[in-house]
């Protein structure tokens, strides 16, 4: 078996990564099995990024992701690719944005950008580019940048995927642009894109990215009075969550479920969905959305006249950022 079908069945196993399926983890291990004995610097990086993004994924474990790549850089980079060292640089920039260390995130996205900008073109190089231009977008955004300028890194990304078949890649990036016209309170055109991503996200594209996409159009139906159909898009998306069992993402739809009844003045349900949402995200360790979270719990319970519960959300939420 040559190094190019080697790279192919990892590559394969990392999309079935990517998208949750079911049988991921046990191929990674098969693919352990057949080729851990293999001294080559570019299989050794193939299969860690494998590993990296399993930590990510499945274990929602950014710090070990961190480490796994890291380390792989240091032991095989100087003997592998451009583009397999942009894509352990990639993950890393990934989770330290999710992190909220932006600036290290930024650093290590932008690093493998450059490496690949310099590539040969090919499908899996403008996969990887795209991706990296996606995550540079939600580096921007969650550091407080412009949604113009989230824009900008999306439209990058988009016309990169232009010329491929990466349908699922096309529609995360719709999505994106969604995500930052919803951002400028343009509802309509957020919808748009949503829709426009919604038809591309196909079962194959795994059901984590689905949900994504039902939920954002449950949360425009919601900001544009459509109460009764935000509410269907929006348990869609939670029960897709539920039985994936991803924290993160369950974290999300409980909080979409809250903004929701909160739009709507129902507190009480709001105060409910919140307090779950709470639950997951600090299971996740998803630090950002729990310092949002323990915010709006300050403000519910304040709303709901329980001023021992608003000290005590505000006592979380101050620990958390002296922490």
């Amino acid at each position: 078996m040559n190094d190019t079908h080697i790279y192919r069945l990892i590559l394969s196993n990392r999309e079935q990564i990517r998208l949750m399926a079911a049988t991921a983890l046990q191929n990674l291990s098969m693919l352990h099995t057949s080729f851990d004995m293999i001294e080559n610097a570019g299989t050794q990086l193939e299969l860690l990024l494998n590993d990296s993004w399993a930590a990510y994924i499945f274990q929602t474990d950014g710090e070990r992701s961190i480490s796994i790549s890291a380390n792989a850089i240091r032991r095989y980079g100087a003997d592998g690719t451009p583009e397999q060292v942009a894509g352990h640089e990639a993950i890393i920039g990934r989770c330290y944005t999710l992190r909220m260390q932006y600036a290290q995130g930024r650093e290590y996205l932008l690093r493998a950008e450059q490496r690949l900008l310099r590539a040969e073109q090919t499908e899996d190089t403008r996969a990887l580019l795209s991706d990296i231009l996606h995550d540079l977008a939600m580096n921007h955004q969650q550091s407080g940048g412009s949604p113009d300028g989230t824009l900008l890194y999306l439209e990058r990304a988009l016309e990169v995927l232009a010329p491929t078949q990466w349908h699922t890649r096309k529609g995360i990036c719709l999505m994106g642009c969604g995500n930052a016209y919803f951002v400028m309170e343009r509802i309509e055109a957020a919808l748009a894109h949503y829709q426009q991503a919604e038809g591309m996200l196909s079962d194959d594209a795994g059901a984590n990215n689905r949900a994504a996409v039902l939920s954002n159009i449950g949360l425009c139906y919601t900001n544009m009075s459509e109460y009764d159909i935000a509410e269907t898009y929006l348990r869609s998306a939670l029960d897709m969550r539920l039985r994936l069992g991803s924290y993160p993402e369950i974290a999300n739809s409980y909080y979409n479920l809250f903004a929701h009844y909160d739009r709507q003045g129902a507190h009480i349900r709001a105060y409910e969905n919140l307090l779950a949402s709470r639950d997951y995200a600090f299971i996740s360790q998803t630090r950002s959305l729990q310092l949002v979270i323990l915010s709006d719990l300050e403000r519910l319970a304040r709303t709901l006249g329980d001023k021992e519960a608003a000290a005590k959300h505000r006592r979380q939420y101050e620990e958390m950022v002296a922490g």
